[in-house]
């Protein structure tokens, strides 16, 4: 199980428990569930990074209903879901000056280009 993931690791925990937050008001179980996911080191490799697994999906779990108290975690989690874009931006102009066609991932919603700026619409 990876913990960073929204499918079935913490990172989808701390979405969930924001959810429940939320809805009931009460944000206890909201709190530990950030705590637990962000304790751990998270992915932000730009090739494996996705709104799906690692930093940006940790930063889209934890935006989510916005509580108090988590702006400077959501800080340094943007600053290095910015960091991932722009490497996959630097990336996409290499590929483009060199002329050859892009992989479907690169822009996808889940894995590319077109996920970075759902979250950051989100934002």
């Amino acid at each position: 199980m990876r913990y960073d993931d929204l499918g079935g690791g913490l990172a989808g925990t701390a979405l969930y428990e924001r959810v429940i937050a939320h809805t009931r008001g009460t944000w206890n179980a909201a709190r530990a569930a950030a705590q637990a996911v962000t304790a751990r080191p998270l992915n932000g490799h730009p090739d494996e990074a996705s709104l799906y697994r690692g930093v940006p999906a940790v930063a889209y779990a934890l935006d989510f209903a916005k509580p108090p108290a988590n702006s400077h975690t959501l800080a340094g989690l943007d600053a290095e879901t910015v960091a991932i874009v722009a490497a996959r931006l630097d990336a996409a102009q290499r590929r483009m000056d060199s002329g050859r066609p892009p992989r479907m991932a690169e822009y996808d919603l889940i894995s590319g280009l077109t996920g970075a700026r759902r979250l950051f619409a989100a934002a």
